[in-house]
């Protein structure tokens, strides 16, 4: 079964998506722009899981904290066929994604993080 924010015809609910996405987009820019300014190495991203459970319990969203700083979160289908026989899921999707930091230095003093001089960079493809 549907949310009642997820019903309705489906240009209604790309709409609403919008909507939300749009009020969501200030505090998302604000949560990346402090996670980057306090930049930790990966297995010790302590303030960032932290940051990530506080988020999950807020939501109502069960998790569990595994090898110190990685979390493991569930969110449970509604729609009618999101379970099988025996109340079993009968489909999954798992996301991953990392928290840390590469451990590279930045070259110009001007453009360090708070936190000695440690960088948080992504790879990209």
């Amino acid at each position: 079964m549907l949310t009642p924010e997820l019903s309705g015809r489906p240009d209604d609910v790309v709409d609403r998506i919008r909507r939300r996405a749009l009020e969501l987009e200030p505090t998302i820019i604000e949560d990346r722009r402090t996670f980057h300014r306090y930049p930790e190495v990966g297995g010790h991203e302590y303030v960032t899981s932290d940051a990530i459970c506080d988020y999950l319990a807020k939501l109502g969203i069960p998790f569990k904290r595994v090898a110190d700083t990685g979390i493991i979160a569930t969110i449970a289908g509604a729609a009618s066929d999101a379970y099988g026989f025996g109340r079993q899921s009968s489909a999954r999707i798992a996301l991953r994604s990392d928290m840390g930091r590469l451990a590279r230095h930045r070259a110009h003093r001007s453009r360090l993080r708070v936190g000695e001089r440690r960088l948080h960079a992504r790879l990209r493809p």
